[in-house]
């Protein structure tokens, strides 16, 4: 099967369910926090692409926590589908 983009990986390999989507992005959402937009905060400030991430990173979140996790190659972060999963191969 060649890509329809012509570029390799352009397109999905595998289909999930929506309730399998939504299950791997809440679990995502509960590990990663939610980091400030770009633009205009809540103090009047600006927050810019250069801004260091400490500063978009929710108040008392650990992110050196977070980067020693995500730099052990032991890691794993694992997402209980309880069953609802589908893998299905497009044809």
């Amino acid at each position: 099967m060649h890509s329809p983009l012509g570029v390799p990986a352009s397109f999905a390999t595998t289909d999930f369910s929506e309730l399998t989507s939504e299950v791997v992005a809440r679990g995502l959402h509960e590990f990663l926090p939610r980091i400030k937009p770009v633009g205009r905060d809540d103090d009047g400030s600006m927050i810019t692409l250069g801004a260091p991430m400490t500063t978009r990173l929710p108040a008392g979140f650990d992110a050196e926590a977070l980067r020693q996790k995500l730099e052990d190659p032991s890691f794993e972060l694992r997402i209980e589908l309880h069953g609802q999963a589908e893998n299905r191969h497009p044809q």
